[in-house]
Parts: C-alpha cells; sequence; structure tokens
C-alpha cells in the first residue's frame, strides 16, 4: 500500500466540515453527561440544554452537507494522487473486501506487521464510515428530536415505539457512547496509518518526506 500521502486526498470543504462535526461531538458529549447527571424533572429545563440544542444542530447539519458534498462536490483523489474523483465513490464496498477486512482485524490486533493493499479507506473503515457511522447519528438524532420540547409532538411515533421517554433517553445516550468509542476507534486507526495521514486529514498538511509526486496534468 502506498506511503505518500496527496493533500487532494482531503480537500478543503470535508476537512472544514470534519473540524466542525468533531467540535459540537465534543459539545454534545459533554453537555449530555451534564444533563443526564441532572434529577430528571430538571433536566427539559436546564439551561445546560442553551449549548446542547445548537452543538446537536451543528451536528445534524455538518453530517448532512458532508454526505451531500460526497455527491455534489469537486470530489477528492485516492491515496497518493492528486486526480480528483466523485467521493461516493470512495464509500463504496468491493468484492473481496471481507476477506481484506480479516487481514485489516490482523493489524489492528498487531497480528501482522505490514498494513494490507487497500483504496482509499480499509473495509472496516467503509463499514464504519457508510454503515455504523450514520445509523449511530440517525439515532442520536432522532431520539434527540424528541426528547426535544419542541418536537416531542412531533416525535411522539417514536416516544411510543421505544416505550416511552424513558426508553427515548436510553437509546439517545447509548448512542452516544457507542458513537463516542467508535470515534475512538476511527482515531486508533489513524494513528496507526501515520502522522502524516492525521495531518494531511486535520491540517491538509503532509511532511515533505511523504508527500505524493504530482504529474504535470494533477491539479489540487
Amino acid at each position: 500500500m502506498t506511503k505518500k500521502i496527496s493533500p487532494s486526498e482531503h480537500p478543503v470543504t470535508p476537512v472544514a466540515l470534519h473540524w466542525l462535526h468533531l467540535g459540537s461531538l465534543v459539545v454534545l458529549t459533554v453537555t449530555g453527561i451534564q444533563i443526564h447527571a441532572l434529577p430528571l424533572a430538571e433536566r427539559s429545563s436546564s439551561s445546560i440544554g442553551n449549548l446542547h440544542i445548537p452543538a446537536m444542530l451543528l451536528f445534524m447539519a455538518t453530517t448532512i452537507l458532508r454526505y451531500l458534498w460526497a455527491f455534489l462536490g469537486d470530489g477528492s483523489s485516492a491515496r497518493g494522487t492528486y486526480e480528483l474523483e466523485d467521493d461516493w465513490r470512495h464509500f463504496m464496498f468491493h468484492k473481496g473486501d471481507l476477506r481484506a477486512a480479516v487481514q485489516w482485524l490482523a493489524r489492528y490486533f498487531f497480528l501482522r506487521q505490514d498494513a494490507p493493499e487497500s483504496r482509499k479507506y480499509n473495509p472496516l473503515q467503509l463499514a464504519m464510515y457508510a454503515v455504523v457511522f450514520p445509523l449511530l447519528i440517525l439515532a442520536m438524532s432522532l431520539t434527540g428530536l424528541a426528547l426535544w420540547p419542541a418536537f416531542s409532538e412531533t416525535m411522539a411515533w417514536l416516544t411510543s415505539a421505544l416505550g416511552g421517554e424513558a426508553g427515548v433517553r436510553t437509546v439517545h445516550y447509548l448512542a452516544m457512547w457507542i458513537l463516542v468509542a467508535c470515534t475512538g476507534l476511527h482515531l486508533y486507526a489513524a494513528i496507526l496509518d501515520g502522522a502524516g495521514r492525521i495531518t494531511a486529514m486535520l491540517f491538509r498538511y503532509v511532511p515533505a518526506a511523504q508527500l505524493a509526486e504530482r504529474d504535470r496534468s494533477g491539479e489540487l
């Protein structure tokens, strides 16, 4: 697998949305823990909601914008290249991914030293980005709206389906912690990929030793 990195793997828009998404998740987690610690009768009226609700709206907005950009944006490049292609194509599963997933599990558990061959994202990352994260974010968003007094009537169907407000709170809180755990796994995978890919993902900075060569036709 190529060790070279191109800044065009992570264009400006996804990087900016990534930061907004991360910031809103941190605020949601901290304020969510604080709200959960309050007596039940005080949770809906707590001033902590003045931070929690805007963070929730930002979290939902950045999620929607990121997926829209994947289909409507200028595109991003594969590993080590400068040629842009539709971003959504990097999130597609392919034949042989199941076998590759086993190889990547071995890599993550240090049962093999070398990184298996993969496209821009390996199969485990694809499962996280294309399946797990969207489902968790959807669960958090819907249950969050159901707990928000302004939408409680509109979301009454969900509250009823989950057996009442207590069930909604349980699903919301559980989804939050699973999402936090998955974010930790995401960070772990990025660390194993090397510092250069982390700085490229967060700041679009690639150390000179890892910078992919640009051919004459390549453009950022």
